[in-house]
C-alpha cells in the first residue's frame, strides 16, 4: 500500500515513519514546516529540514521536496562562493559563466526528456565534476597559494566542460527528437 506522509522533522514524524516502514508500507515523504522562525518554534528551519533528511536517508527514502530544494541548494551554495571568488580576484568571471551555461544547458535537457516521459541519471563525469568542485572550492576559502588556487579553477572549467559535453554526447537523441 503506498501512503503520503506529511514530515516536519519532530520525533512525532520519525515514529510514524519508523512504525509504518517497519509494516512493510511503500511510503512517500513529503515535508511540511510546521511553526515559525522566531524563537516560538522548537527547532528552526534548517534543523527541521536536516531531521527530515534524516529520516529520509534512515529508510532510502526520498522526498519530493528533497529531489527538488536538494540539487538546487548545490547549484545556489556553488555559485554564491564562485560569485565570491570572481569578486575577489581568485576566479575569471568565464569560469562562472561556463559553469552556469552548462547548468542551464543539462537542465533544459533534462526538462525536455522528462517532457518524452524520460529520465537521465547524473552520469560518472558528472558526479567527478561535482564531486572534485566541492574539493576545489573548499580549498579556495583557505589560505592556499595562488598556483592551488589556480589548479583549482583549471580543474573546476576542465571537469565541467568535460562532463557538459558527455553529457550531451550521450543525449544526443533527445535534443535530435526535440
Amino acid at each position: 500500500m503506498k501512503i503520503a506522509v506529511l514530515i516536519s522533522g519532530g520525533v512525532d514524524s520519525a515514529v510514524v515513519v519508523h512504525r509504518l516502514y517497519n509494516q512493510g508500507h511503500d511510503l512517500h515523504l513529503f515535508y511540511i514546516r510546521i511553526g515559525m522562525d522566531n524563537g516560538e518554534g522548537d527547532c528552526s528551519a534548517e534543523e527541521d529540514i536536516e531531521m527530515c533528511t534524516l529520516i529520509a536517508r534512515k529508510y532510502n527514502l526520498v522526498t519530493d521536496f528533497g529531489k527538488f530544494a536538494d540539487p538546487l541548494a548545490d547549484k545556489m551554495l556553488t555559485t554564491a562562493a564562485m560569485l565570491w571568488f570572481v569578486e575577489n580576484g581568485q576566479m575569471p568571471a568565464w569560469v562562472l559563466l561556463i559553469v552556469l551555461v552548462r547548468e542551464f544547458a543539462v537542465s533544459g535537457l533534462r526538462m525536455i526528456a522528462s517532457d518524452k516521459g524520460r529520465v537521465i541519471a547524473a552520469g560518472w563525469s558528472g558526479k567527478v565534476k561535482t564531486a572534485s568542485t566541492m574539493v576545489c572550492i573548499v580549498l579556495m576559502f583557505l589560505p592556499i597559494p595562488s598556483i592551488v588556487n589556480t589548479i583549482c579553477v583549471w580543474v573546476i572549467t576542465l571537469t565541467t566542460l568535460y562532463s557538459g559535453v558527455e553529457y550531451f554526447m550521450k543525449n544526443k537523441d533527445v535534443i535530435q527528437s526535440a
